[in-house]
C-alpha cells in the first residue's frame, strides 16, 4: 500500500520540478546596461513642479527591479532611481506623471483635511495634470533610454 501512495505522487513531483526548471530558466538573462538619467517636466511649455513619475519597461523578461521612480522637485527637475540602483536600463519605458503626496502635515487625518489638500494642490503650479498621464493604458509619454544619453526632458500637453 506504501509503495503506492508513493508512485501516485510522482505526476505532482514532476509537474513541480517542470514549474520551477521553467521559472528558473530565465534566472540567468542579463538585464541591459544602467544608464543615469535625470530631466524636467513640462505641461503645455511650463515648468510641472512637485510630481511623481513612474517608468514601467515596455520590454519583457525583467522583474519589478527595472521600475523606475522619480520625484520632481520645486524646479520640475528629475532624477530616476529603479530598484537596480540610480538610472534605468537601457530600452523602453512608458510613463505616467501623479500627484505627490501632500506634505506631512496635511496627512494626519482631521475634520479639514480635505480642504486643506484640495487648496495645497490647487496653490501648485500648472495644475490639473491631464488625467490620461495618469494610466498605463492612456499615457502617451514614452521614452527610450539609451547609453550615453542622460537628458530626458518630459513634455505634457494639455
Amino acid at each position: 500500500m506504501r509503495a503506492r501512495e508513493v508512485i501516485a505522487r510522482w505526476p505532482c513531483v514532476a509537474v513541480v520540478v517542470m514549474v520551477f526548471a521553467v521559472l528558473l530558466g530565465g534566472c540567468g538573462r542579463s538585464r541591459p546596461p544602467m544608464v543615469p538619467i535625470a530631466g524636467t517636466v513640462t505641461l503645455d511649455g511650463r515648468p510641472l513642479p512637485k510630481v511623481r513619475l513612474e517608468f514601467t519597461p515596455a520590454f519583457g523578461g525583467f522583474g519589478s527591479e527595472l521600475l523606475g521612480m522619480a520625484e520632481a522637485g520645486d524646479d520640475a527637475a528629475f532624477r530616476a532611481t529603479s530598484g537596480v540602483g540610480e538610472g534605468l536600463c537601457a530600452g523602453t519605458y512608458k510613463v505616467t506623471v501623479h500627484e505627490q503626496p501632500p506634505p506631512a502635515d496635511m496627512q494626519e487625518y482631521r475634520a479639514d483635511t480635505p480642504a486643506r489638500q484640495k487648496a495645497y494642490y490647487a496653490a501648485l503650479a500648472n495644475r490639473p495634470i491631464p488625467e490620461r498621464y495618469s494610466s498605463l493604458a492612456t499615457t502617451p509619454l514614452v521614452v527610450e533610454i539609451v547609453p550615453g544619453t542622460t537628458d530626458y526632458p518630459l513634455a505634457l500637453q494639455r
